[in-house]
């Protein structure tokens, strides 16, 4: 007949298994691809300039 100590450490071993499977599927979840959204000043579009001067129209 098996211990009571084999039964416990067994049963670690199957929380520890689901508990990785959980976060292992959670993360699959959120890392989904999201494109960027960007919204400022109710304006969608962002201005990225390569130079900065006076040649160089906003």
């Amino acid at each position: 007949m098996p211990s009571l100590q084999s039964h416990k450490v067994r049963l670690k071993l199957d929380l520890l298994q689901a508990i990785c499977v959980f976060a292992c599927l959670a993360s699959l979840s959120n890392a989904r691809n999201h494109p960027p959204q960007f919204l400022i000043n109710g304006q969608t579009e962002i201005v990225v300039r390569l130079k900065e001067g006076p040649e160089t129209p906003v």
